[in-house]
């Protein structure tokens, strides 16, 4: 659609009466507007005197302006007023300061803009508050800050340290932007939901999107988001600013702000600088991402999750090595299936996954967040415990009847368990090599004697 139709479309059929306007900008206005006579006097004001100055609407109709500056700023005042006289038109702006109702001082920057009338001139002043323009000015300068350190702290970003350093980023944001919460998502395809890519809330607010990984939509539609700098929805008394974030290594988004309520410090002028940050942040917590991915791939097994052989070999020797910092103990467990294979031959693989599974999962319920679960083999799985010496046996014990309880379900299937404490000169080879020969003993007192409990010997 050609631009002068777009505008035809939007332009109303009728105007209203052009004194409509007039009042309705007046009043509107968030300036104070003020009409000077030629005896310097304020005739009109409009309705904004009374949030700036504290005025009442007419209060100050008759008085001369000049009482309202303040002494020390009279001069500069007259000699700019004495400039605007020489000619019509718009005048660039003064600074000085007005006296407030209260008594108060605040510091204003007033534009004149004056025409002369049967040889007499009048004024028009636009008066705003340096406060206004200080405040914007400053969140404009910390959000460049903010900017400058997010391409820092992205560059050198880790997939590991990702979660609590985008997250502190969003809180930083937050901080500057008076948001209670932010959120970071990513389109996905065409279908354009969301993927949550990071975020972060304050103040109990209730969040637009949801949790960090979950899918959800947009609040407005993806059209709208693209088109305009951001997009305002109000959900109760909550407000939410949606920023379209531009492509960035091939991931384009969205940033959700939100408000409870919309505060003044939010800038409609602000939402370019938060989107080159936050689409710069995208794109770094979506590498992170696939970094986790590849790193899991390198070091998981796919089936059950635990540790492949390969990672827990590293593991292990970095446990080793820092083995005495504590005074813990350091014990090894290895677990075997028993008839695992006779199953697989006559059930089929996916009951033997099916029984991988159940096994992974007993492990994981027995040991703690610092222990370490592996799968070393088709159905050998080690375990690695750092604990006080007399809390291991413990942890040894849960963990035997754990599994057996887990292979219940599955007649035939047992399981066989070696338990060795690690020594201080030993390698990681050599503990694995004689936690072995520990469940292979084991298996072996099964075979010779059924009536010992799976899983009793070490």
């Amino acid at each position: 659609m050609e631009i002068d139709e777009r505008l035809e479309q939007r332009t109303p059929r009728r105007l209203p009466e052009s004194w409509w306007c007039r009042n309705l900008a007046a009043d509107w206005s968030p300036d104070l507007l003020v009409v000077v006579d030629p005896d310097l006097r304020a005739v009109w004001t409009n309705p904004a005197v009374a949030e700036l100055l504290g005025y009442t609407h007419g209060e100050m109709w008759g008085s001369p302006v000049l009482d309202f500056v303040h002494p020390e700023d009279l001069d500069h005042v007259l000699g700019a007023m004495s400039e605007a006289y020489r000619r019509d038109g718009y005048h660039i702006a003064t600074q000085f300061r007005i006296r407030q109702e209260s008594g108060a001082w605040i510091s204003t920057r007033t534009t004149a803009s004056t025409v002369s009338v049967d040889g007499s001139t009048w004024v028009v002043l636009s008066i705003r508050s340096v406060h206004d323009e200080v405040a914007i000015e400053q969140r404009r300068r910390r959000l460049k800050a903010l900017a400058q350190s997010v391409y820092v702290e992205c560059a050198g970003m880790q997939h590991h340290e990702e979660e609590h350093r985008s997250t502190a980023v969003l809180a930083t944001l937050g901080a500057v932007l008076g948001a209670n919460s932010v959120e970071l998502a990513e389109f996905l395809g065409e279908d354009q939901h969301l993927l949550v890519r990071s975020v972060w809330g304050h103040k109990r607010v209730d969040l637009a999107y949801g949790v960090r990984g979950g899918r959800a939509q947009p609040l407005s539609s993806t059209s709208t988001i693209s088109e305009m700098p951001c997009v305002l929805t109000e959900r109760g008394q909550h407000t939410f600013v949606e920023i379209s974030l531009p492509a960035a290594h091939g991931h384009s988004g969205v940033v959700c702000l939100g408000f409870s309520p919309l505060p003044d410090t939010w800038d409609d002028a602000n939402a370019d600088l938060v989107a080159l940050m936050c689409s710069t942040l995208l794109a770094t917590v979506a590498r992170c991402s696939q970094e986790r991915k590849t790193v899991l791939a390198a070091t998981r097994d796919p089936l059950t999750g635990l540790l492949n052989r390969r990672a827990l070999h590293d593991r292990l020797g970095e446990l080793m090595a820092g083995s005495d910092d504590d005074g813990g103990e350091l014990s090894l467990v290895v677990a075997d299936l028993n008839n695992f294979k006779r199953l697989n031959d006559t059930r089929g693989h996916h009951e033997g996954d099916l029984v991988l599974v159940a096994t992974a999962d007993a492990i994981m319920s027995s040991i703690r967040a610092h222990d370490i679960g592996a799968r070393v083999g088709g159905d050998e799985f080690v375990v690695v415990v750092h604990s006080a010496a007399e809390a291991t046996p413990h942890l040894i014990e849960r963990l035997r009847h754990n599994l057996v309880a887990a292979l219940g379900a599955w007649d035939g299937v047992g399981v066989a368990i070696g338990a060795i404490t690690v020594g201080a000169h030993d390698t990681p080879d050599d503990v694995l090599r004689r936690a072995d020969l520990a469940m292979y003993l084991d298996k072996a007192k099964q075979k010779a004697d059924p009536t010992v409990p799976e899983g009793a010997g070490e």
